[in-house]
């Protein structure tokens, strides 16, 4: 009978060890009459005094006495009062956690412990406790039982490149340095250009025409000259486009009576056209269109030679109005521009008139002209 005695009381001293241990498993948060907090686990709550060990030192033991504890609030919502404070507001029995969910769903817990990825909880049910969990991406922010409040910071996303390929041995792999590239909207605000010019009179469109006679007009057909361009660009597809020009031309008539030469009559005629337009792009690319308007200075002179004093000679100038189009394509390699251009003008020619010969030019003569000009562009935006 007193071997079973004996067992008995071992038994319950086991019983009083076990629930010992368990309270010092118990993590809670310590709050002191003056108003402060601590992060604990109790190990003994004692008629005097607590005893605890602080998370920051866990290891360490500390006491602390009861008259300076106010309360001790256990993770799993309940809260033990220590030493009532007057003034402190009522303490219901169980105080919860609460999660709110990015669907703004409330759930009313005790937070257990959390990982880098999920929180870990317990509602309380008729005395038990139902364990759960929830995964911290689904989590807006956190209401603790001690007021304290977190927002729960959505997770990073990650874009992971796909694997390179993969290389055989002994193939060389190339560098390539990559270059920003130039955007499709960028441009020249100002270009210049110079380049020669060749004019054609076609005999189709200029029939019956004095300019092309080479007995009493100019007889000229073709003539080589050159010009400048200069183009500002208001916007990308329109540039306001201004041109001025050059060209000589001589011709020498020799007559003769009965075989034998009594007198030559030589016409000289300088061209300088002054033209404006508007140069529209309408794509992205270089090729353009050219409606442009303007003047040409006209200065001719006639000088007839029949070997004898009264030998004449005559200068006329005037200033005639041109108008046509054309079209063309610009090419650009950096600041370098090359523009190659197909122009049609009218001159619309009148009072030209030369009193030795009793010659008068008053018609509308057609050419074309094929230019090639070469300059730069700056001022890019």
């Amino acid at each position: 009978m007193k071997k079973q005695l004996q067992l008995l009381l071992l038994l319950c001293l086991l019983i009083a060890a076990s629930v010992a241990t368990a309270q010092t498993l118990r993590p809670a948060v310590l709050h002191k009459i003056d108003r402060t907090r601590l992060s604990v686990k109790i190990q003994l709550v004692g008629q005097n005094s607590i005893v605890f060990f602080e998370k920051s030192a866990p290891t360490t033991k500390r006491v602390l006495s009861r008259a300076k504890v106010w309360k001790i609030v256990y993770t799993n919502g309940t809260t033990q009062v220590i030493t009532p404070i007057p003034d402190a507001a009522p303490i219901p029995a169980i105080v919860l956690d609460e999660i709110i969910l990015r669907d703004s769903t409330k759930l009313s817990v005790s937070i257990l412990r959390r990982t880098d990825d999920s929180l870990f909880y317990a509602v309380p049910n008729s005395g038990t406790a139902a364990p759960g969990a929830v995964l911290l991406s689904q989590v807006d922010r956190l209401k603790y039982a001690d007021g304290r409040q977190e927002t729960i910071a959505p997770a990073p996303v990650i874009e992971v490149a796909p694997a390179p390929a993969p290389i055989s041995n002994y193939q060389a792999i190339p560098q390539v340095v990559s270059k920003p590239a130039r955007s499709a909207d960028a441009f020249n605000r100002l270009q210049v250009s110079v380049g020669p010019e060749v004019s054609f009179f076609p005999a189709f469109l200029n029939k019956d025409h004095l300019w092309i006679s080479d007995t009493v007009g100019f007889g000229m057909t073709q003539n080589v000259g050159a010009s400048l361009r200069m183009d500002y660009r208001i916007v990308r597809p329109v540039a306001i486009s201004f041109s001025v020009g050059y060209a000589g031309w001589e011709l020498v008539r020799n007559f003769s009576r009965e075989q034998k030469a009594v007198g030559t009559e030589t016409v000289k005629l300088t061209r300088i056209p002054v033209q404006a337009g508007l140069k529209i792009y309408p794509d992205r690319g270089g090729l353009y269109l050219l409606p442009e308007a303007g003047v040409t200075l006209l200065q001719s002179s006639l000088t007839t030679d029949a070997g004898t004093p009264d030998s004449q000679s005559e200068s006329v100038n005037r200033m005639v109005v041109n108008y046509g189009g054309g079209v063309g394509y610009e090419i650009r390699k950096g600041a370098i521009l090359l523009d190659l251009g197909l122009r049609y003008t009218l001159i619309s020619i009148s009072g030209l008139t030369y009193t030795i010969n009793s010659t008068t030019i008053q018609e509308s003569v057609h050419s074309f002209s094929v230019r090639l000009g070469i300059g730069f562009g700056t001022m890019k935006k």
